[in-house]
């Protein structure tokens, strides 16, 4: 029987525009790249973007469809994330903010769906409070990228080993601790006394002894 196909995660990618940090986008835009030429279903923004596209609609369709939504954090996207940038400013990420939001409350605050991701310049305090607990990943490195990659596809690094047969192991046994030199005298002795007492006298009582 032929073997299928896995189908590929799907995952959307979720992070903050800044006018002033072109570097930004693109190497989030890369991620998405890399991502898609190794068998993941990554979207972006991006890929749409000169598109007629409803933005509140399709941002929440992708992170409703998607299996995980990589959270690309910064300082930019905490403060839209957090709520404590001036009105009017950054409203597509505080539009994702509350769905995310919603999603992981609804889920009784237990995150698995959202994984904070960390490129280059970003640190954990960038974080939204939301998300803090969660493992973060930091794809910039061949080992973050793989760890990344394993977390997406649900390939774990290190598998459980088949069981064997069950090990049987003999009865321990605990050694007595000899007797002192006078106990071990006094039971002799003792010994001696009870032996001295059953074999002094043979008892004849039920012998015969009419005819002898």
């Amino acid at each position: 029987m032929k073997q299928q196909t896995p189908v590929p995660p799907k995952v959307f990618i979720s992070y903050a525009h800044d006018p002033e940090d072109k570097e930004h986008r693109r190497r989030v835009l890369q991620l998405a790249k890399r991502l898609r030429s190794n068998g993941v279903d990554a979207w972006i923004d991006q890929h749409v973007e000169h598109t007629a596209v409803e933005w509140p609609e399709w941002t929440e369709r992708q992170i409703r469809e998607a299996d995980l939504v990589l959270v690309v954090c910064t300082a930019l996207y905490r403060d839209a994330f957090e709520d404590k940038t001036a009105p009017g400013i950054r409203k597509g990420s505080k539009w994702e903010a509350r769905f995310i939001r919603r999603h992981v409350y609804a889920c009784g605050s237990v995150n698995t769906k959202f994984l904070p991701v960390l490129l280059e310049g970003a640190s954990p305090d960038h974080i939204p409070d939301a998300l803090q607990g969660s493992p973060y990943y930091s794809p910039d490195d061949h080992e973050g990228y793989r760890s990344l990659c394993r977390r997406i596809t649900g390939q774990l690094a290190n598998v459980a080993d088949p069981l064997g047969p069950r090990i049987v192991l003999p009865p321990e046994t605990v050694p007595l601790p000899p007797l002192p030199d006078k106990a071990m005298a006094q039971q002799a002795n003792a010994y001696l006394q009870r032996l001295r007492e059953e074999t002094g006298e043979i008892r004849i009582g039920s012998i015969d002894r009419g005819s002898t």
